[in-house]
């Protein structure tokens, strides 16, 4: 079922941080909010000029932009510059795709969130907030551009549709299990390290 990753993603983050997380972190509520947010609009779609939005992305984008607006000068540009790295090597694979699906010799969504995931890595080594940015944003402006070259040929397509929010959901999974096997292994050297020097 197209959008079964990002029902279940949300549903997960909204029963922890409804039930689970504690009632003193600052971002428990945000985060119940949101996620609920997103879960509600699911199903909707909205028409922005010629093209047709999932209300989701929309609200994703939203984000995005707010964050963008508060950064520095400097990272301005640099993120300016990821995300345009971004929408054109996602839009890129996906006239790949369209041109000659052969390459997609597994299952697509797999293949875009790891192509997400290695591209996110490669503009923001350190920062996952970042990396999460960037992909929002590079992709859903990618989603646009590739709605506008499918309307040339009259093909209907949703921007942010069920499956691209698959596809993130995907990344979004590979980025946080990479950051929270990174953050073990980190506290298991450091540990090792200390106990080292007690010894020494």
């Amino acid at each position: 079922m197209s959008g079964f990753y990002y029902l279940i993603f949300l549903w997960s983050v909204w029963i922890i941080s409804t039930f689970i997380m504690s009632k003193q972190n600052n971002i428990r509520s945000r985060l119940a909010v949101l996620s609920l947010l997103l879960l509600i609009l699911f199903p909707y779609t909205i028409n922005l000029f010629t093209m047709t939005i999932q209300l989701p992305s929309l609200v994703m984008l939203g984000i995005c932009f707010y964050y963008f607006s508060i950064l520095s000068f400097v990272k301005k540009m640099y993120m300016g510059v990821s995300i345009l790295i971004m929408m054109s090597g996602f839009c890129g694979v996906l006239l790949l795709e369209l041109y000659d699906p052969v390459w997609m010799f597994f299952d697509r969504r797999l293949l875009l969130a790891g192509f997400l995931f290695l591209l996110s890595k490669l503009l923001f080594s350190q920062s996952l907030y970042s990396q999460i940015i960037c992909t929002t944003a590079g992709t859903l402006q990618g989603e646009a551009i590739y709605s506008l070259i499918l309307k040339k040929w009259n093909f209907p397509y949703t921007i942010g549709s069920s499956d691209y929010l698959d596809i993130f959901t995907i990344f979004l999974g590979i980025s946080l299990t990479w950051t929270f096997v990174n953050y073990v292994l980190s506290n298991i050297s450091s540990k090792s390290n200390i106990e080292r020097e007690k010894q020494g």
